[in-house]
């Protein structure tokens, strides 16, 4: 089997294996339920792609869909919707972290070509339902692997930080600020495998945000644009 080929199985695979040990967690799904609207506004750091407007609009209307069908739930709209390439401590503008994290930027992103990756299907992960996004090539989950182990190596704990997203992505539909009802989780079952079209991306944004990626609480630190590296 392709190496690319090999890949996307496991990525599938691990998609698969998170959906199915949320769908396990009942009679009342409440192990599903994360953080407090409060907490998810907390300030924090991260290293985000956006999505064309074209595709944002895809998504957000089925997440506007599913909040008319399973109201109490936390759905993204435009504003919101993004992909998080890694979660990161939370920056000081001239602090070590952030010159070591530019400096791992500036030598690995050159290797990364803009991306197409598909965005096929919903998923659970954690508390979050989401739109899953293929890393085709690997070269995504490659470099935040390089970025982990750059950072580990000046004494920064990112292991937790970056979690899944040295293997998987995602864009995230909603966060479930209350147990989700069976109709819900079957919702999700039954739409895993839609096709949702091609994420294109060429620029990584180094923000300040917090964990809903609110508009008002989002600035750009630093643009690190793909294709100026080529």
């Amino acid at each position: 089997m392709h190496i690319i080929d090999t890949s996307l199985s496991e990525q599938s695979k691990l998609f698969e294996k998170l959906l199915s040990e949320a769908l396990q967690r009942g009679p009342d799904y409440s192990a599903l339920v994360g953080p407090t609207l409060a907490q998810l506004h907390q300030p924090c750091s991260a290293l985000v792609m956006r999505p064309s407007a074209e595709l944002v609009a895809k998504l957000a209307a089925c997440t506007a869909q599913m909040e008319i069908f399973f109201p109490g739930q936390l759905f993204y709209g435009r504003s919101n919707i993004h992909m998080t390439v890694s979660a990161l401590p939370k920056l000081v503008t001239g602090s070590q972290l952030h010159n070591h994290l530019g400096r791992s930027l500036a030598s690995h992103v050159g290797a990364l070509k803009p991306l197409a990756m598909p965005v096929v299907g919903l998923g659970i992960i954690g508390s979050a339902i989401v739109f899953k996004a293929f890393d085709s090539e690997g070269q995504l989950g490659k470099l935040v692997r390089y970025l982990v182990a750059d950072l580990e190596e000046e004494g920064f704990s990112m292991t937790g930080m970056a979690g899944f997203h040295t293997k998987i992505f995602w864009l995230t539909a909603a966060r479930l600020l209350k147990p989700p009802s069976a109709e819900l989780l079957d919702y999700v079952l039954q739409h895993s495998e839609q096709d949702f079209g091609l994420a294109r991306f060429d620029a990584i944004d180094l923000v300040s945000t917090d964990s809903l990626f609110s508009e008002m609480a989002t600035s750009v630190v630093k643009k690190y644009n793909l294709a100026d590296y080529f």
